[in-house]
């Protein structure tokens, strides 16, 4: 009973309702919510050259510009000047830097 009570205070938080589970593939939910990793050489967009601006896949806030993306050998999509205001850079465990959406907290 006690997990029945607390389950809406925790969508009230964070959108880890079923419409975002409906809203996104699992693999996207897997990597957003719950802190997966592409593979390297891999994903949709380490290797994509279009100009624009990379938004967060579950609010649709704008995090980057394509003109502070650079390659490097690491196979992800790399960038340098994320929008401060609208991420959270943190640090793991082997000193990389990830960059997660402040609003929602996905990667």
């Amino acid at each position: 009973m006690l997990a029945r009570l607390w389950r809406p205070a925790l969508r009230l938080c964070r959108p880890f309702t079923d419409s975002l589970k409906l809203k996104l593939t699992p693999h996207q939910y897997y990597i957003t919510q719950g802190k997966g990793k592409e593979r390297p050489f891999t994903g949709e967009y380490w290797n994509n050259h279009d100009m624009g601006t990379y938004h967060c896949i579950v609010c649709k806030e704008p995090v980057f510009s394509s003109l502070s993306k650079f390659f490097t050998d690491s196979g992800y999509a790399s960038f340098f000047a994320p929008d401060k205001n609208k991420v959270k850079i943190v640090e793991s465990d082997q000193k990389e830097k990830e960059v997660q959406c402040a609003k929602v907290i996905a990667r």
